[in-house]
């Protein structure tokens, strides 16, 4: 993680698969030259975060869109 940059985290519900009750977390990162994580970290660099109250996968995109946009 030390060499990593954090771009984003999706904390989703724990109904997120199934009934399993488990807390799910996506984190979105990749690794950049050394020169440049050595910037970002000088200026503080913001991390985009966002907890879903409900998430629902349906078969259609446009719905599935629509559902992601109101629960924000």
């Amino acid at each position: 993680m030390q060499k990593m940059r954090i771009v984003a985290l999706f904390d989703l519900p724990s109904n997120t698969f199934a009934e399993t009750g488990v807390n799910v977390t996506i984190l979105v990162a990749y690794k950049p030259k050394k020169e440049e994580l050595i910037k970002l970290r000088q200026n503080n660099y913001q991390i985009f975060v966002i907890k879903y109250r409900k998430f629902r996968l349906q078969s259609s995109y446009k719905r599935q869109k629509q559902i992601l946009s109101t629960h924000l």
